[in-house]
């Protein structure tokens, strides 16, 4: 794991520094010289330095195990590591309390590198790495079940927000032929997630990981990124190695918009369970009604 510049960094809860600071002595790697918190949307991070060296301890957000598989992202994120696209990962257990081992690295945000062609290729060049030669993943990430995952979790809260447009947008995505190979997908290829070190790019935050379409992270991030036609283009390219083929292009249309279903409903999820890390009530909002406009 490594500290996510400008992420949004958080003051040290008191009684999250002591569970952070709990696993990492049960770990054994203590006696700890100090913790500091790192960003997150969901779950609470902290790195830790101990003498034993500097690591990053992830709380799991409340609410986060209805919707993470953490046997799949324990297996899927070991095997990463082993291609050298995650950090090493230390201690993963059953509720999501994770310990790894903590890279200096750069993060840069969205709009930093959708400017900077250089990076958005290296960045496509480890995407492709991850397809083509990871080990087998497990566990399936199905953009249109977790659409409406999403949606069943909404029904009935006190607290949900539904726009009206949401039943058709899944009915839309549903008729969508997104036929593809299954390949080892991060799932959650926003720009946030990539750390470029001196040797060069590292993948964090594998909890969606699994097997999937490969057009969904190259659309994921292209949305993210807010890519121009230009440099969409590029990122496809730079995948390939060349022109890329017809029907991945086809696919990555799509699954833009499907991107925004996707994670504007997750967003409306964490605002019903009352997450202040954002406004995710407004953010889901825009993806929503921005969903349309890729197909």
């Amino acid at each position: 794991m490594t500290r996510r510049r400008g992420a949004g960094e958080h003051g040290v809860d008191a009684g999250d520094a002591r569970a952070a600071a709990a696993v990492i002595e049960a770990t054994g790697l203590g006696p700890i010289d100090r913790i500091e918190p790192l960003g997150g949307m969901t779950n609470r991070n902290y790195r830790v330095d101990t003498l034993m060296g500097a690591f990053a301890v992830r709380l799991p957000g409340l609410g986060s195990d209805a919707y993470i598989d953490r046997a799949a992202e324990a297996h899927n994120a070991r095997r990463a590591a082993d291609l050298g696209l995650n950090c090493e990962v230390l201690h993963l257990d059953a509720e999501g309390t994770m310990v790894c081992r903590f890279i200096e690295g750069e993060v840069v945000a969205p709009e930093a590198l959708a400017s900077s062609g250089e990076r958005l290729e290296q960045v496509a060049r480890a995407l492709w790495r991850l397809h083509a030669a990871a080990p087998p993943f497990v566990g399936r990430f199905d953009p249109v079940a977790e659409a409406r995952r999403h949606r069943a979790a909404l029904a009935g809260g006190e607290r949900a927000v539904v726009p009206p447009s949401v039943d058709d947008l899944l009915s839309t995505i549903a008729t969508f032929d997104l036929i593809a190979p299954l390949v080892p997908c991060h799932n959650d290829a926003w720009p946030l997630n990539f750390v470029f070190t001196a040797d060069g790019v590292v993948l964090v935050d594998w909890e969606y990981s699994g097997l999937n379409d490969p057009g969904w992270d190259l659309a994921h991030l292209s949305v993210e990124c807010g890519l121009d036609p230009d440099d969409h283009e590029r990122l496809l390219h730079a995948y390939c190695g060349g022109a890329p083929p017809k029907d991945l292009r086809r696919r990555v249309d799509l699954l833009r918009g499907v991107s925004d279903v996707v994670w504007g409903l997750w967003a409306l999820v964490q605002h019903a369970d009352g997450n202040t890390a954002t406004d995710f009530e407004s953010y889901a909002l825009d993806r929503l009604r921005r969903a349309p406009i890729w197909w």
